[in-house]
């Protein structure tokens, strides 16, 4: 984003990983019993391109059983490379989908260009790739409802026209910044609980994921709502999990819940649900005690996806 949230000149510390620092982290959360790695990076086409991206895959490829990328959005035919590569999924969040609000929030590089952004998940599906992950920064724009509505017909035509694609949908909600913004739009608990079971209702067998800076407690109750995929033991510094001093540091910057375990009642819920997060994506340590499951329903035929979003 090239909003003050993450410009170059902002005083957080940044690091480009070596291969070794690489292969490093990625062996320590598979320890912890991780089997999904996202990885990503920065905006800068020079130091983390696509050759970058494309060596650092291959490298991870033989040893993680999936590779997601988060990073800047690419051509058809380089994400054709990343896919050869050991990539099986990309996440590109539109951030909003409401033009206005993107060209001012969007001023600066490749990624200020709309049109180029919104189309990066077609790009990828064509390519290839086994999952493709979309989602806006809830806040952003003052109507979170136009949000979820863009976001939600962007997704139904993802499932429709690349079937042979998994969609996932991210709910983010837009934080306080290194820089000092303080959003003025936020969504509330409540609301997000309410955006997460419309979702569910109108895209059934689309993945949803729930960020780690929410707390404990609001993302254990999402798993039995709807919420099939999540990430855990986030840092938000570089060579974060390896290291003690950095990962005390980083810990505090962005994320609420730190907790690396889950209890098994989450991964069963999701897993039960939806059938994608349990096992594959993170096994949980046998000493936790089985949960419950919680079964979908059908969707009644004269469901109407707008009521339950209050409007």
């Amino acid at each position: 984003m090239s909003t003050a949230a993450s410009r170059g000149e902002l005083p957080i510390a940044r690091k480009t990983l070596t291969p070794d620092e690489t292969l490093a982290e990625a062996r320590y959360l598979l320890k912890q019993g991780f089997r999904s790695i996202l990885l990503l990076t920065g905006e800068h086409e020079r130091l983390t391109g696509v050759q970058f991206l494309e060596d650092r895959i291959r490298l991870l490829a033989s040893e993680v059983p999936s590779l997601a990328v988060e990073v800047q959005v690419w051509s058809e035919e380089e994400y054709r490379r990343l896919a050869a590569a050991g990539c099986d999924a990309v996440v590109i969040y539109q951030e909003t989908y409401h033009p206005e609000t993107y060209s001012k929030v969007h001023i600066a590089g490749r990624k200020r260009h709309f049109e180029w952004r919104l189309l990066g998940p077609e790009r990828a599906a064509r390519a290839g790739m086994r999952r493709v992950g979309i989602g806006a920064l809830l806040g952003l724009h003052e109507d979170w409802r136009y949000e979820a509505l863009a976001t939600a017909a962007h997704a139904r035509f993802l499932m429709k026209r690349y079937w042979r694609t998994q969609v996932t949908v991210s709910v983010p909600r837009i934080r306080p910044s290194a820089s000092g913004y303080q959003p003025k739009d936020q969504i509330s608990d409540d609301e997000l609980v309410q955006l997460v079971c419309a979702l569910r209702l109108l895209l059934p067998d689309a993945g949803l994921v729930i960020s780690a800076r929410e707390a404990p407690a609001l993302r254990d109750g999402l798993f039995r709502v709807g919420i099939t995929h999540t990430s855990a033991g986030s840092h938000a510094g570089p060579v974060a999990t390896t290291s003690p001093r950095r990962r005390r540091s980083s810990s505090r910057l962005l994320t609420c819940d730190r907790r690396v375990r889950w209890p098994r009642a989450c991964v069963n819920s999701a897993a039960s649900q939806y059938g994608e997060t349990g096992g594959r994506c993170f096994q949980p340590p046998s000493s936790c005690s089985p949960g419950p499951r919680v079964l979908t329903r059908s969707l009644p035929p004269n469901h109407n996806p707008r009521s339950a979003l209050g409007r």
